[in-house]
């Protein structure tokens, strides 16, 4: 097996699986043969993070109902999407009882490494960020008899309106599954400011409190068989203050800022909107997807989306002509959106129509409008996907009656087949319909987003067919201080709808409260405001702060145009802050190739703790204790260094050795430790009970008030 066949075979699982997510198996041996795998477990974690929700996914693979054999040696890929403004900081792999935290290195080394273990059939995994918002993980090996669990943690930017916070649960990565999953566990953890969690898609089902022995209270809801399906979204309560939420890491000096526009200042009245929504279903082209969860996904973004002055209409694509599923023009209000979803018949609906015919049919009703659509194209079609075909259709389109008129937004939901002969021939645009999507938003003003899911793909459609737009600034400053190096979320902020959230996080310098001034621009009108929050009104958050920080700053050098010193700039910042960006890769190896125990990693999914290993070379955790051996290998005895650093808590520290499986071998005694004192102790490389150790690799673990930090000590024979 030749390496650089292996990566470009995987990249081609990529590419396949663009579309939302898929999960492939394959044999490195014989890569000619894939087949659908199985989740068997998984539990998703969240806990509200300002701007974002903090997301752990974890997963149990296995290649259950698959034809290979029973000895084959296999790797698990999968591919997924989330929006372009998330951040992966996080990736666990488990090895038998134990768990890999992984290093972040660049991609060239990480994926060399791999590659080789692979050929040596030793146990990796490794997580590319492939594109925008586009992701794969690869695991190996597996052999029938083996599950392999992983853990996946990034932060998502959550959606707020005046009563809600929202966040899509990544049920497509679920959904992926060539098996039926069947519990999935949704564990929340939220101050009293969130209030209580509740899913607005299954309103019968509740969150019931539970207490992690580490992690504190807790909200879990299990849900079975047929609860389990796309489209789910997990919503809180929104914290605002005044229209305004702000957080900060006083340590950091980091903030954050949630405003909306509605409750700061008195917009003008939106233009009502006409939307043309056309939707087109190809059964083969889904996988775990169906009519169903395409109409239950945008009833729920319609009434998120739409005002009362709005009016859409739903089409369906035929072998003919579209066919109407709503009776008429719909106002936007709520009571008449689920009026006519009530009223929608499946039977209407049939598989496989044309899309090409919709796209025809939208400009006549534009044209006979007379005044701007907006077309929100909703397909898993590829049949229009040849780019010669479809630059001709495009062509075609641009000369009709109408085209002036429409505006067009599509959503891919395809994430089955994608794999057609043009993709061989051309840039990433060609895949499955890319192209002519692309050139349609390209050339009507309107969006195509590849990456996120598919009620996401929906939500920031409409939120681009707002008519009502203008440029907007939000200045953010203290009283006494600066703030600087600042990010808005989700970028520009010229020429955006007005009513949508402004969120920007960045640095400070200085003391509180935080004063924020907002201005828009509507047709040459300003409209300013200014908020000052009273330290009192600003929440705090832990150092993920940081991530969020740096996932903004990652992006703004990704968007750029890069040149070597900004490629070399986003390899070391990704590798500082731990956060995955394209130039670096997240790899997990087992113990016996440099993992190290991570004791304070704690695994939220099971209400207990697990020995966790890193690959990572870190002296310690905590970064208010400096940690030193002497010597290092040791023989019979090793000095042991402790230096409690300027803003440390003086108290009583507890120090523990453990062995490279995580099990507890040695407690030494406890040290009173005060800031900028150092303190010595010795440990003589025995057990508890006084016999002696075999050499290896330990780990020293220090516990303190504030954390706790670790060492790693080498034993050797005399």
């Amino acid at each position: 097996m030749k390496m650089s066949t292996l990566t470009l075979f995987l990249n081609l699982l990529a590419l396949w699986g663009y579309g939302q997510a898929s999960l492939t198996v394959l044999n490195p041996d014989q890569q000619w043969h894939t087949e659908q795998g199985s989740i068997e477990e998984a539990t998703i974690t969240m806990e509200p993070k300002g701007i974002y929700l903090d997301v752990s996914l974890y997963l149990t693979f296995s290649y259950e109902g698959t034809n290979f054999g029973y000895y084959d040696s296999l790797e698990m890929a999968l591919n997924f999407t989330l929006p372009e403004e998330a951040a992966i900081y996080d990736s666990w792999l488990w090895i038998d009882e134990v768990i890999v935290k992984a290093d972040i290195l660049d991609r060239r080394t990480a994926t060399n490494i791999y590659e080789d273990i692979v050929d040596r059939r030793q146990d990796p995994s490794i997580l590319f960020k492939m594109d925008a918002g586009q992701y794969q993980l690869r695991v190996y090996p597996f052999t029938q008899e083996q599950r392999r669990k992983v853990k996946v943690s990034y932060l998502l930017p959550a959606t707020w309106t005046a009563e809600q916070v929202l966040a899509d649960l990544p049920m497509e990565i679920i959904q992926a599954s060539f098996l039926p999953l069947e519990e999935l566990a949704v564990r929340v953890w939220a101050g009293p400011e969130w209030g209580l969690p509740h899913i607005p898609e299954l309103p019968a089902r509740s969150f019931y409190q539970g207490n992690h022995p580490d992690l504190g209270v807790f909200y879990e809801v299990m849900l079975q068989g047929q609860e389990i399906k796309p489209g789910l979204t997990l919503s809180l309560d929104a914290p605002l203050n005044d229209g305004v939420y702000v957080n900060h890491n006083a340590g950091l000096q980091i903030f954050q800022v949630v405003a909306l526009p509605g409750q700061l200042v008195e917009l003008p009245a939106a233009p009502p909107r006409h939307l043309l929504i056309y939707l087109d279903y190809k059964p083969d082209n889904a996988s775990n997807f169906f009519k169903e969860d395409l109409l239950a996904g945008l009833h729920q973004e319609l009434q998120l989306g739409l005002m009362e002055q709005d009016q859409f209409q739903v089409w369906a694509t035929t072998n003919g002509q579209p066919a109407m599923l709503s009776e008429g023009w719909v106002s936007g209000s709520t009571a008449a959106i689920d009026e006519a979803f009530e009223n929608l018949s499946l039977s209407a609906f049939p598989d496989n129509g044309r899309l090409n015919n919709a796209l025809f049919h939208a400009l006549q009703q534009a044209d006979a409008l007379g005044q701007e659509t907006a077309v929100l194209l909703i397909s898993n079609s590829q049949n229009e996907g040849d780019p010669w075909s479809a630059g001709d259709l495009v062509d075609n389109l641009s000369r009709q009656d109408g085209f002036s008129l429409a505006t067009f937004y599509a959503i891919n939901y395809q994430n089955k087949n994608i794999q057609d002969w043009w993709d061989w021939w051309g840039p990433s645009e060609w895949r499955g319909n890319d192209f002519l999507y692309t050139e349609l938003a390209l050339l009507s003003g309107g969006t195509y987003r590849r990456s996120g899911q598919f009620r996401y793909k929906i939500r920031k459609a409409l939120e681009s067919a707002v008519r009502l737009r203008g440029a907007v600034e939000l200045q953010t400053s203290l009283e006494n201080g600066i703030c600087y190096n600042r990010f808005t979320v989700g970028g520009s902020t010229v020429n955006v709808p007005l009513q949508r959230p402004v969120y920007q996080v960045g640095r400070y310098q200085g003391f509180l409260p935080f004063r924020i001034e907002y201005l828009s621009v509507v047709d040459g009108a300003p409209l300013f405001t200014t908020r000052v929050v009273e330290p009192q009104d600003v929440h705090t958050i832990d150092t993920l702060a940081e991530e969020a920080w740096a996932a903004n700053y990652l992006l703004s050098l990704e968007n750029s145009n890069q040149g070597d010193a900004t490629a070399q700039e986003i390899v070391e910042s990704s590798i500082y802050y731990r956060v995955l960006s394209l130039h670096t890769a997240f790899l997990a190896l087992e113990p016996s190739l440099g993992g190290e125990p991570c004791i304070g990693c704690i695994d939220g999914s099971n209400g207990g703790e697990f020995p966790v290993f890193s690959t990572e070379e870190l002296a310690a955790e905590d970064p208010l204790i400096r940690l030193k051996a002497l010597p290092n290998p040791f023989t019979g005895q090793v000095q042991i260094q402790v230096e409690l650093l300027p803003g440390g808590a003086g108290a009583e520290y507890q120090f523990a050795v453990y062995s490279q499986m995580g099990q507890l071998v040695a407690v030494l005694e406890p040290q009173l430790l005060a800031p900028g004192q150092e303190t010595i102790l010795y440990w003589n490389g025995a057990a508890a009970d006084g016999s002696e150790l075999p050499a290896g690799i330990y780990f020293l673990v220090v516990q303190g008030p504030q954390g706790r930090a670790q060492l790693k000590l080498v034993k050797v024979g005399d």
